[in-house]
């Protein structure tokens, strides 16, 4: 999936959600509800269609959530854990340039995904 700008998309998008919803772990849903609260409470677009920046790291938070899930996903599956900065090196080519701004974003999503494990 390269972007969700059609029908299609948000149709492929929902099936994805369900089958890690229906499939992840505790720790792979608890990431997904976190990213999902994120891209909620962050709209890409004010109401004039103007972009919205949070943070200098904000551009990176998606694929960071991406990458954290794949993580993820790979270890519920595969029992193998990978680095979600790894996965990141793979498809960023100007990784070295945010590498700062990658492990915020990582630690961010890292500490959101045990609280909400420990508010149960």
């Amino acid at each position: 999936m390269e972007k969700i700008d059609d029908e299609a998309g948000v149709t492929e998008l929902m099936d994805l959600i369900h089958q890690t919803v229906i499939y992840g772990s505790d720790r792979t849903v608890n990431a997904l509800a976190s990213m999902m609260q994120y891209v909620y409470t962050h709209p890409y677009e004010d109401a004039t269609g103007m972009k919205i920046i949070y943070s200098k790291d904000d551009l990176q938070m998606l694929p960071m959530y991406t990458a954290f899930i794949i993580s993820c996903l790979k270890d519920d599956f595969a029992g193998y854990s990978v680095d979600p900065l790894t996965i990141i090196q793979l498809k960023i080519s100007d990784y070295d340039d945010l590498r700062n701004s990658y492990q915020r974003c990582l630690n961010e999503i890292r500490t959101d995904v045990e609280e909400r494990k420990a508010k149960r």
